[in-house]
């Protein structure tokens, strides 16, 4: 029987899963960073966070507890736009995004996830001659308990 090193992989892939199954329309959805983006796109991003045992114990497996940061992008780009239309769709998309973590917090009672949530975000956006583009920048935690 195989270890447990840590949830995650388990984590990005469930997130990913919830995500690409949501009705976003004509929304590339990746991953990570796509190779050849399209307009609209959400991807996941790194994450990284504490690891901590939480029990010591001679031999076998040890209980421990990991807390990750997740990132989550939406960008949306509009051509012929403005920087506010951009931004309203980039929320748009990870509204949509933070409503169905907020409906689904074990993402389907994935082994050792006690609970996902929205934790922050971060919008930024410009403009040039041709479009506006926005990105919203969402952080989840995950709170994980492994043996």
């Amino acid at each position: 029987m195989t270890v447990l090193a840590s949830n995650v992989v388990a984590v990005k892939q469930r997130l990913f899963d919830l995500i690409a199954d949501l009705p976003l329309g004509d929304v590339q959805v990746s991953y990570g960073p796509p190779a050849n983006p399209e307009r609209d796109m959400v991807y996941l991003g790194g994450a990284q966070g504490p690891y901590a045992i939480t029990a010591m114990r001679v031999g076998g497996r040890v209980p421990r507890t990991e807390t990750l940061s997740l990132a989550v992008y939406s960008v949306a780009t509009v051509p012929g736009g403005t920087v506010a239309d951009a931004e309203a769709r980039a929320v748009e998309l990870g509204g949509l995004i933070i409503a169905a973590v907020a409906g689904d917090p074990t993402l389907g009672d994935l082994e050792g996830l006690k609970r996902i949530t929205i934790a922050g975000m971060e919008l930024e956006s410009g403009a040039d001659d041709d479009a506006a583009m926005a990105a919203l920048t969402l952080t989840f935690e995950a709170l994980s308990h492994l043996q």
